[in-house]
């Protein structure tokens, strides 16, 4: 680099020597500038590609450097998406879906807003849908670490990432500016300026000629400059982009797909005569020619003699004009593939983990081994088993800190996950595909005039309401805080047999050892705790899912360890 750097000021200082060191202006000295121009140019353009290539591959590093703080659970370089939080979604807020340290985080790798947020759709859609394929498409990609890799890289050496919507918008409203013959005109101006050019190199006319061409193209120039500068604003920042873009649709392009989602998805987008990928390297080139425009002495020398403005502006436009309506399906396809090599890339760094197997004629609705959550660190997880049937309710008593809740989301995000084709942070785990719904935590809100009871009420039925239209796995965390313990008791009872008439299967974790007795002659509730044990005056929690009611409390216990209470 430091030796092209070189190369390319001494090409420059001999262009200049024609005019400060030898007689001008005379065809030799004309004729020495021009070629040492011509160098000087090569070598900027190799000079170009050479810091193109180094700064991909200084994002390759960069890329896995982070692969490797995510495999020690440090997700900080990745997307949280806080803004994609919503707590009237069925799940998303009660899982922890969005924000620091979210799942969200340990997941998210893509490279632009738009799959970004694509990503969130499909994490948030609660589609019991085609997950076999999902999985397949996932699996597919898991075998090309490589090609992910190159993707990703591609998509992130864009200079920032832009809004898809206001490009496709702007190009799909854009109206003719420039006159349909600018090209032409331009490329005859040029052949003139050249000629007449060739005629004073080769003393055939004074250099004084070529004044009437410069300031004619200066002039003619000027009759288009705002409108050029139009087509500028809308499109000289997104040159890089669309080169980059291009690298990342020639990868798809160019692959032999076996899943049939992506094969239709790919087919759909592809034009017949010409691939999209070159269509996009056709236009960031034009883009590219257009920018110059921005280098002041280049606009006037390339303006003067060249049309500069007027022929590659007129070039833009017809691109526009004739490829706009592609754009969008070509966001969408990049877009989609992005954001499976999210989930691809996932699925690699987490080999351990099992593809959920589908089961639609067995009664069991989920039957999982040593499930644990995905966030926890391996040396700290404790893996649980689990079955539940169909029209089945799960009611899990425990301590405080034992576990009931971190279960619980457990079991709530692994459904997510299998429902997404993603594989589960399980030994196996088989399931009939099931939508999820949750109550885990709610609060009052001032500004609605809410009290947190009333917030409360209205997730249950939330959750009712959704039950009328299908069958889901309910998920509920000590439902019934805002009120008084004998309204609660009798309160939770009730809701508890209203689930139970909708067919649908949950889990719900209290410290109302009373909802317990619901079990007794109810063969569709069952008994679950987890314990705490008092060891050497040391609270001792084994975070085991165990059959039965939970007996061991820890509040008083707590209250006197830490010096709240006597």
């Amino acid at each position: 680099m430091i030796q092209l750097g070189f190369a390319r000021l001494v090409a420059f200082l001999l262009v200049l020597v024609p005019f400060f060191f030898l007689d001008w202006p005379t065809a030799l000295n004309i004729a020495w500038a021009i070629f040492f121009l011509i160098v000087f140019l090569i070598l900027v353009s190799r000079y170009t590609d050479i810091r193109l290539k180094k700064n991909r591959s200084d994002l390759r590093i960069s890329i896995c450097e982070k692969e490797l703080d995510g495999l020690i659970g440090d997700f900080s370089a990745f997307g949280n998406g806080l803004k994609f939080n919503n707590p009237q979604h069925p799940y998303s807020y009660d899982m922890d879906l969005f924000g620091d340290r979210s799942f969200f985080q340990s997941l998210n790798r893509t490279g632009t807003l738009e799959s970004e947020a694509l990503l969130a759709s499909i994490l948030t859609s609660n589609s019991t849908d085609g997950i076999l394929e999902k999985q397949k498409v996932i699996q597919e990609l898991v075998t090309k670490p490589e090609w992910c890799l190159e993707f990703r890289t591609h998509l992130a050496m864009q200079e920032e990432k832009v809004d898809q919507t206001k490009i496709t918008e702007s190009m799909s409203k854009h109206t003719r500016l420039l006159p349909s013959f600018g090209s032409v005109l331009a490329i005859s101006f040029s052949v003139i300026s050249i000629s007449l050019l060739g005629l004073v190199i080769a003393d055939v006319v004074s250099w004084q000629v070529l004044m009437f061409p410069f300031f004619a193209g200066l002039l003619i120039s000027g009759l288009f400059v705002q409108k050029v500068s139009k087509i500028s604003l809308k499109s000289s920042s997104l040159a890089l982009n669309f080169r980059h873009l291009a690298a990342s649709l020639k990868l798809i392009e160019s692959e032999n797909w076996i899943s049939e989602n992506l094969a239709e998805e790919i087919n759909s987008t592809s034009g017949n005569q010409i691939q999209n990928s070159a269509l996009l390297v056709e236009f960031s080139k034009i883009l590219s020619s257009l920018d110059q425009r921005n280098n002041i002495f280049f606009a006037l020398f390339a303006n003067g003699f060249f049309l500069w403005d007027l022929r590659h502006g007129t070039r833009a436009e017809k691109w526009i004009l004739k490829n706009a309506e592609k754009i969008d399906s070509i966001f969408t396809l990049v877009n989609s593939v992005d954001a499976q090599i999210s989930f691809a890339t996932y699925a690699y760094t987490h080999e351990s983990y099992s593809y959920p197997l589908i089961s639609l004629d067995s009664a069991i609705l989920i039957e999982a081994v040593e499930i644990s959550h995905p966030l926890l660190k391996t040396e700290k997880r404790v893996s649980n088993n689990l079955i539940i049937n169909r029209e089945n309710f799960f009611v899990i008593t425990g301590a405080n800190m034992a576990g009931k809740s971190t279960f619980l989301r457990t079991i709530g995000i692994s459904v997510m996950m299998a429902n997404c084709g993603l594989p589960v942070c399980a030994k196996s785990f088989r399931y009939a595909p099931v939508k999820l719904i949750s109550s885990m935590r709610s609060s009052d809100s001032l500004v609605n005039d809410e009290s947190y009871f009333f917030a409360e009420l209205k997730r249950l039925k939330f959750i009712v309401d959704q039950l009328d239209s299908e069958n889901y796995l309910i998920i509920l965390d000590e439902i019934l805080k805002g009120t008084n313990s004998k309204d609660k008791e009798e309160g939770s009872k009730k809701f508890l047999q209203r689930l139970l008439r909708t067919g649908s299967s949950g889990l719900i974790a209290t410290h109302d050892l009373s909802l317990c007795d619901l079990a007794t002659g109810n063969v569709s509730i069952k008994n679950f705790y987890f314990d705490a044990e008092i060891v050497n005056d040391e609270l001792h929690f084994d975070y085991i899912f165990k059959n039965g009611i939970c007996q061991n409390m820890n509040a008083s216990f707590l209250l006197r360890k830490m010096k709240i209470v006597d």
